[in-house]
C-alpha cells in the first residue's frame, strides 16, 4: 500500500464513522422513569427507557436541589433528593445537541419505599413489607399481572391504601385495590375514588396479617374484560396506618395572603390538625400536613375565602359575599347547601363549583333560585368535565341563592366541595403544541401560538421572548382583536448563533389596561397537567 493510499483510505474511514454518528445522533425520548420517585433523604437508582443515542445524556430537573448523577451504564440514573426537600411533583428532561425529550414526572415522597419483588400475583407469594406505612414502587407489567402485598396490623387500626398511576404517572390504566383477610375474604374494594385510582380506608376488626391487592383494567376500553398491564403501567402505591391527608378545609386559600386550613382524613387523632400556608403568588400550593403521608394541592384564587357554616338551610342560608369562593361538605345523604348572594341587573357572573376534580367523591349540581325560591337555573356537569362551571345573568337587582348538592342525594363526609361566584372578567390563555423546539442553521423557527379569548376578551396581546443566545432574535408579533391573528400567531425565531440548549422563555402581555400578563403553556395530556417549561435547542450544522 502507498503513502498516498493510506491517507485517502483512513479519510473515508472517518468520513464514514462521522455519518454513522450523525444517524445516532437524535434527540432524546424519554418513555419510562422506574422507579418513579423516591424518599426524601434517599438516593434513587432510576431506570430510563427510550431512545437515547449518545450516551451518556444531560438532564434537567424543574427542582433544582435534586442532584441527578448520569451513570456509566446506558439509562441509568441515580437520584438524590436532600432531606429538607418538599414533597411532591419534579420533572426531568433529557437533552443533548440534537433536542430534548417531554418532560416526565419525579414524585417525592415522606414515607419510606421499597420496590415491588416478583412473583407476588396471590396471597401464598405475597411481598411481606417490613412497615406498616411505606411505599411500593411497582409496576401493572404484564396482562393479567396480580400484585399483593402483605401487612401485619392490629385491631381497630385504619389502614389508608392509595394507589397513584393513572392521575399522576400517566399510566394507561384503571386500577383497582383489594384489603383482603388472611382467609381470602376481600374486606374492602375500590376502582375510581381518585379519577381512575383507587383509595381504600379500613378499620380492621382483629389482629393478624392483611394483603393488599392491586390489579388494573385499560383507562381506554377495549372488548376483553381483564386484568391488564404493560411496561408503562407503572403505580406509587401508598400504605399507612399513620396520617394520611384526605383534603383541607378551606379547599381554596387567598392568593398572596397567608392562611391556615385544617386537615380532613385518617388517623389524624382527636384535636384538629392545623397547617399554616404562607403568602403565595402561585396558582396553587402544595403542603405536606405535619407527619402525613401524602401531600396536598391547594389552589389559590384573588379573593375572599370562606368556610360553610352550619346551618345553611334555604331558610336559614349562609349569608356570603360577592366576589367569594366557600367551602362546603354535603355531609349527610339527601343535603344540599344555600348560600344567599347579591347580583346585579346586567352583570355577568361566573359560577363555578370544584368537587370531583379535586378527589371528593361528589358529583355536584348547582341550582340558581331566586328569592322566593323559584328555580332560575340547573346545571350538572359539562361535557368532559366533571364540575359545573357556567355564565349567569341575573334577571333584576337583589339576593339570589346558590344551591350544591350531590346528583344522586348522596352525602358524607367525603362530599366536599368549593363553589366561587365572580364577576365575568375578560381573559385570554395561550398554548404552544410542544414543549421543546429546534433551531437549525439552515432555516428560521416557526412557533405556532394558540391564543384563546375568554369571557369577550377584545384586546391586543403582545409576544416577547427574553433569554435567547447571543446571535438569535425573535421578530415581533402581535395578537389583534380581530382577523387571522386573534386566535393564532407565529413567533419566528432565526440567528446564526453557537449551538445552545435550555430554556425558552415566551411571555405574552395584553395592550391597556388591566395589564394581563401570560405564558404559552404545553398541554402533559397523560399527566393531566400543564406546563410553561418551554425548551429550545440551537443546532450549528453546515
Amino acid at each position: 500500500m502507498t503513502r498516498q493510499v493510506l491517507p485517502a483510505i483512513l479519510l473515508a474511514a472517518f468520513l464514514v464513522l462521522g455519518h454513522l454518528a450523525d444517524a445516532h445522533a437524535a434527540a432524546p425520548k424519554m418513555d419510562i422513569l422506574f422507579p418513579a420517585g423516591g424518599s426524601r433523604g434517599a438516593t434513587v437508582n432510576v431506570t430510563l427507557t427510550g431512545a437515547v443515542d449518545p450516551w451518556p445524556v444531560q438532564v434537567w430537573c424543574s427542582r433544582p436541589e435534586l442532584q441527578i448523577k448520569v451513570l456509566e451504564e446506558k439509562g441509568k440514573l441515580a437520584i438524590t433528593i436532600p432531606a429538607e426537600s418538599l414533597p411532591g411533583v419534579a420533572w426531568l428532561r433529557l437533552h443533548n445537541a440534537e433536542g430534548a425529550s417531554t418532560l416526565r414526572p419525579f414524585v417525592i415522597g415522606t414515607l419510606p419505599e421499597v420496590e415491588e419483588v416478583e412473583p407476588n400475583n396471590d396471597l401464598t407469594k405475597a411481598q411481606v413489607l417490613a412497615s406498616t406505612s411505606m411505599v411500593v414502587q411497582g409496576k401493572h407489567q404484564a396482562a393479567h399481572d396480580v400484585d399483593v402485598y402483605a401487612v401485619t396490623l392490629k385491631a381497630g387500626q385504619t389502614i389508608v391504601a392509595d394507589l397513584d398511576g393513572h392521575r399522576t404517572l400517566g399510566a394507561p390504566s384503571d386500577g383497582v385495590l383489594q384489603l383482603v383477610s388472611s382467609q381470602g375474604f376481600v374486606l374492602e374494594q375500590n376502582d375510581d375514588d381518585q379519577g381512575l385510582d383507587p383509595r381504600i380506608a379500613f378499620t380492621v376488626p382483629s389482629d393478624g396479617q392483611y394483603y393488599v391487592r392491586t390489579f388494573a383494567f385499560p383507562a381506554q376500553t377495549d372488548s376483553s374484560v381483564n386484568f391488564a398491564g404493560g411496561a408503562s403501567w407503572l403505580y406509587r402505591l401508598t400504605i399507612t396506618t399513620d396520617r394520611f391527608t384526605d383534603f383541607v378545609l378551606p379547599l381554596a386559600v387567598t392568593r398572596g395572603t397567608a392562611a391556615e386550613v385544617e386537615a380532613r382524613g385518617w388517623n389524624l387523632g382527636a384535636e384538629p390538625v392545623k397547617t399554616a400556608i404562607p403568602a403565595s403568588d402561585t396558582d396553587d400550593i402544595t403542603i405536606l400536613v405535619p407527619q402525613s403521608g401524602n401531600v396536598i394541592k391547594v389552589p389559590t384564587v384573588p379573593f375572599a375565602v370562606l368556610v360553610e357554616q352550619e346551618p345553611n338551610l334555604q331558610a336559614q342560608p349562609n349569608v356570603i359575599p360577592m366576589p367569594v369562593d366557600v367551602s362546603g361538605i354535603v355531609s349527610t345523604p339527601d343535603d344540599a347547601d344555600f348560600f344567599r348572594f347579591p347580583a346585579k341587573k346586567g352583570q355577568t357572573l361566573l359560577v363555578k363549583v370544584v368537587g370531583r376534580s379535586q378527589g371528593s367523591l361528589i358529583d355536584p349540581v348547582v341550582l340558581i333560585l331566586d328569592a322566593e325560591g323559584k328555580q332560575l337555573q340547573r346545571v350538572d356537569d359539562q361535557g368532559d368535565k366533571p364540575d359545573p362551571e357556567f355564565n349567569w345573568n341575573p334577571p333584576a337587582d337583589g339576593d339570589y341563592l346558590l344551591t350544591v348538592k350531590d346528583l344522586h342525594g348522596r352525602g358524607g363526609l367525603r362530599f366536599y366541595y368549593h363553589a366561587s361566584i365572580t364577576p365575568h372578567t375578560p381573559d385570554y390563555k395561550v398554548t404552544v403544541a410542544a414543549d421543546s423546539f429546534t433551531l437549525a442553521l439552515d432555516k428560521p423557527l416557526e412557533i405556532p401560538v394558540t391564543v384563546e379569548r375568554l369571557s369577550g376578551f377584545k384586546g391586543e396581546v403582545e409576544f416577547s421572548v427574553t433569554g435567547l443566545p447571543d446571535g438569535v432574535t425573535a421578530a415581533p408579533v402581535k395578537s389583534l382583536a380581530e382577523g387571522d391573528t386573534s386566535k393564532l400567531v407565529k413567533l419566528v425565531i432565526s440567528g446564526n448563533p453557537a449551538p445552545f440548549s435550555g430554556a425558552l422563555q415566551i411571555v405574552a402581555t395584553s395592550v391597556g389596561e388591566p395589564k394581563l400578563v401570560r405564558k404559552p403553556s404545553y398541554k402533559l395530556i397523560p399527566y393531566h397537567t400543564e406546563t410553561d417549561q418551554l425548551w429550545l435547542t440551537v443546532i450549528k450544522k453546515p
